[in-house]
């Protein structure tokens, strides 16, 4: 497979990291541990605004997504 490597500023890499540990926090909060968290089951995606744009590059407008619970419990 083909990886693109990024060179990501600090501010969105620890918006990132905050989404997955809120996101595992409220698993884990409800009885639910993923067990197979790896970086293809992580999703990330850009927020559109009000107008449906995706111009903007602030890390507020990131929204990141846990997936594949086959193997959760």
């Amino acid at each position: 497979s083909t990886q693109r490597h990024a060179n990501l500023p600090l501010m969105t890499i620890k918006c990132i990291l905050q989404q997955i540990l809120s996101g595992l926090a409220h698993c884990h909060a409800s009885k639910v541990m993923h067990r197979n968290l790896k970086p293809e089951n992580v999703l990330i995606d850009s927020v559109h605004n009000n107008l449906g744009s995706q111009d903007s590059n602030s890390e507020s407008d990131l929204r990141v997504v846990i997936s594949d619970f086959a193997y959760s419990r």
